[in-house]
């Protein structure tokens, strides 16, 4: 009878094995098998107005992949099918995270106040203090405003660290050219990328500073690689104002400046002119090119063709939003 109650006790044992094992198996051929599964979740991002927000960063929690939303704040990413979080982040706007579910997403962002602290690059965030040198930012207050500011370099100029603003052309109206860490090419443009809400574009140089809440600078290789070889000159991320919920507001900006001539050239006159030229052919053995009773005129052609420009600025601007 005790060998008999060994034996069964042994058999037990062995079943306990196989079902167990066999269970081990068929779990690791699951998760095999979702790993490469795929599914593309669609959404519309939009603020607490309705209104589409175009710029916006969806990325996939705990990881860089990401996407940004296109012009009516719309957004389509491609995700492993065990995804289930997703963040929503924007520059003024709290960042949201939301479950992915059933498609389309319908998301909604909060505003919040501007944190010069926070950095956005690319499909994810930074703090200013682990990018010290690389990043620059620069709020609305600090900007370089009024008077015959009219483009971002002169509002930029001194304002940020390893930026350098240089007006190469004194023609009327022309940018200065802003130059990141010290020029990269002698042939090719040494201009950075300017991203202005989000979209790239060639006119950010032009933006009126009034317009501008915030301006961020990229300036090393980690900050710009999201923007590939566009981004080696360096980038200049503008963020515009926005409407506020609320009642009506109404800025209105007013300016009158005068642009002249800090040094005149030093010309010569006219009988000094012929002097100069009668002399020139004396030495060649020819004979004077002008005469003693030549009329000699002293016109200024320098200060004919230039004369003082008048800067004149009127801007008004209307802001807010209704929920309805």
């Amino acid at each position: 009878p005790g060998t008999e109650i060994k034996l069964t006790l042994f058999l037990v044992f062995v079943f306990t094995l196989q079902v167990s094992a066999t269970s081990a198996v068929r779990i690791n051929r699951r998760t095999d098998i979702a790993f490469f599964f795929e599914k593309t979740v669609k959404g519309k991002v939009t603020d607490q107005n309705g209104l589409p927000i175009a710029g916006a960063n969806v990325i996939v929690k705990g990881s860089r992949t990401g996407v940004q939303t296109d012009a009516d704040g719309s957004f389509a990413i491609t995700v492993a099918d065990n995804v289930t979080k997703l963040i929503i982040s924007y520059v003024g706007m709290e960042d949201q995270e939301v479950t992915v579910g059933s498609s389309p997403l319908k998301i909604v962002l909060k505003e919040a106040g501007q944190k010069l602290e926070e950095i956005v690059i690319g499909y994810g965030k930074a703090k200013k203090k682990d990018l010290t040198g690389s990043v620059s930012s620069i709020g609305k207050d600090n900007l370089n405003l009024g008077g015959t500011i009219s483009n971002v370099g002169q509002a930029l100029q001194g304002r940020a660290s390893g930026v350098q603003v240089q007006q190469n052309s004194y023609a009327p109206g022309t940018n200065p050219s802003i130059v990141i860490r010290g020029g990269n090419s002698l042939n090719n443009s040494n201009s950075p990328l300017y991203v202005v809400d989000g979209f790239i574009t060639s006119t950010g140089a032009s933006i009126s500073p009034n317009d501008i809440e915030n301006i961020q600078i990229l300036k090393d290789a980690s900050s710009t690689a999201i923007y590939g070889s566009r981004g080696a000159n360096g980038v200049i991320l503008i963020t515009t104002k926005k409407g506020k919920s609320g009642k009506m507001q109404i800025e209105a900006e007013i300016s009158d400046g005068f642009q002249s001539i800090i040094k005149e050239p030093s010309l010569i006159n006219g009988q000094q002119y012929a002097d100069i030229q009668n002399a020139i052919a004396k030495e060649n053995g020819r004979p004077p090119v002008f005469s003693s009773d030549f009329p000699v005129a002293n016109t200024n052609w320098f200060r004919a063709a230039t004369r003082p420009g008048e800067v004149i600025n009127r801007t008004i601007t209307f802001s807010g939003s209704d929920k309805t």
